[in-house]
């Protein structure tokens, strides 16, 4: 009903600036993407100054994988405005990402002087010094990131990864488990992300041996997203690990139907095949001795 309304209003007033900006931002709220990215890129052409649809845009644009087209978006916010915080900060999240580690720095710390309390921005700079091999900073700072209040499911997300590089489970876990909490699945949008943080959190209990509550959240995971491939793997090692080789198996068909050039995919794969062989080879030792046993 909103986005209607909004459209009538770009109907008859075409120049209607906030209209188009949230319209651009409803539809990514909602998953649609190239028409989000549409509404920002008329917006921007009717306004080249207007700093929130170019960030808007960047964003969208990194979300959509094309980060080259994000890096010239973020540029020209930076030509506009030198002094814009998040627009250093994604600059440099995308150099970090590329492996620019001099260009991270540089523009992460531009980012964190410019506002301390950016949402991201002690995340990208703990994901840099765990980069560096520089640990206790990296979780000092990633430490300082959680203490922020309103974390994005997308943000939660980033932030609990790197926390379970650095073995810090319990942190990574209780992040998760209050954004799953505040998510209601109402579009499917919601119910992908929902899917994701629940497949997260359950690889964090998983690894962190707390296994059923782990394979809990990943059929939860499922019950959203039921061809989700990393939580389909996350089950199939659970299973394996726990010698249910024919649960194992069974998830890892669904898995590498999913994912199937996905290199821990495949050596899970193995890693359950060898499994199953092992099994075989018991066995049949098992029945020879009990054989020899019962001709002796």
């Amino acid at each position: 009903r909103a986005i209607w309304c909004w459209q009538q209003t770009l109907k008859h007033s075409p120049d209607h600036a906030t209209a188009r900006a949230l319209l651009a931002q409803a539809h990514r709220s909602r998953g649609q993407l190239e028409r989000a990215n549409l509404y920002f890129e008329q917006q921007i052409a009717h306004d080249p100054q207007d700093i929130a649809s170019r960030i808007g845009l960047a964003k969208l644009q990194i979300e959509l994988e094309r980060q080259e087209d994000a890096v010239r978006s973020l540029r020209r916010t930076l030509e506009i405005d030198p002094a814009h915080a998040e627009a250093h900060y994604l600059m440099g999240d995308l150099s970090l990402q590329y492996g620019h580690v001099e260009e991270a720095e540089a523009e992460l710390g531009m980012a964190a002087r410019l506002d301390p309390h950016l949402h991201g921005v002690h995340l990208s700079l703990g994901q840099l010094r765990a980069v560096q091999g520089r640990y206790d900073e990296s979780r000092e700072l990633l430490l300082t990131e959680l203490d922020k209040p309103d974390h994005t499911p997308r943000e939660a997300i980033a932030l609990s990864r790197t926390l379970m590089d650095l073995h810090i489970f319990d942190e990574a876990i209780a992040l998760l488990g209050r954004l799953i909490d505040e998510t209601e699945p109402s579009t499917p949008a919601d119910r992908s992300m929902l899917a994701t943080m629940l497949q997260h959190r359950g690889y964090a209990l998983l690894v962190s041996g707390r296994r059923e509550m782990g394979i809990a959240d990943c059929r939860r995971s499922l019950r959203h997203e039921p061809l989700h491939g990393a939580t389909l793997h996350n089950l199939a090692l659970a299973y394996l690990e726990s010698g249910d080789l024919l649960r194992a198996t069974s998830f890892h068909r669904k898995a590498i139907a999913q994912q199937r050039d996905d290199s821990q995919v495949r050596r899970l794969g193995h890693r359950i095949r060898r499994a199953r062989l092992g099994a075989w080879m018991k066995g049949w030792v098992d029945r020879v001795l009990r054989r020899q046993g019962s001709e002796g």
